[in-house]
């Protein structure tokens, strides 16, 4: 300290701490991002929290376990919509539809939930036209209404 070189040779030392940070953190991160390409998200997680806050790579690590938790809770959400929409009455499958709703499109799973919303939509708009065909038109009705509101909020989120 208050030496001529003592604010180069901190750069050098910041530097080399960058380089032995990132030799040390890279192979842990590759593991974590391997493990992730698997979808076992929970074992890519635990291995990149190996990688400590303050370290050069923890952003990226950070980053990762975000995406890693995004796909851990749509595939949750997945199969909770179709557990809910196993009775398939009107009301099971417009709640499976909510549920279907929190699912990113950025997520693994989201064509396997954009399939089931289109499947859904078309036995809700069946069961209707069957209601409407049977004279039950106060039910028909009622259905047609949550089949809009389901349309409606679709076309709300493809605003966002």
């Amino acid at each position: 300290s208050g030496r001529t070189l003592h604010n180069e040779s901190q750069k050098e030392i910041r530097k080399w701490r960058v380089t032995i940070q990132r030799k040390e953190d890279q192979p842990i991160l590759n593991q974590a991002i391997a493990l992730g390409a698997g979808k076992d998200y929970d074992a890519a997680i635990s291995a990149a929290r190996q990688i400590g806050s303050g370290r050069v790579l923890y952003q990226e690590a950070q980053n990762n376990i975000n995406k890693w938790q995004r796909e851990i809770r749509a595939q949750k959400n997945l199969q909770e919509a179709y557990l809910i929409a196993q009775p398939q009455t009107p009301q099971s499958l417009v709640s499976a539809i909510s549920v279907m709703r929190k699912i990113p499109s950025s997520t693994d799973v989201s064509y396997r939930a954009k399939q089931a919303l289109d499947r859904w939509s078309f036995q809700l708009l069946s069961m209707a036209q069957r209601m409407a065909n049977r004279s039950l038109l106060p039910e028909a009705v009622k259905l047609a209404k949550m089949i809009q509101m389901i349309i409606l909020m679709q076309d709300l989120l493809k605003v966002k």
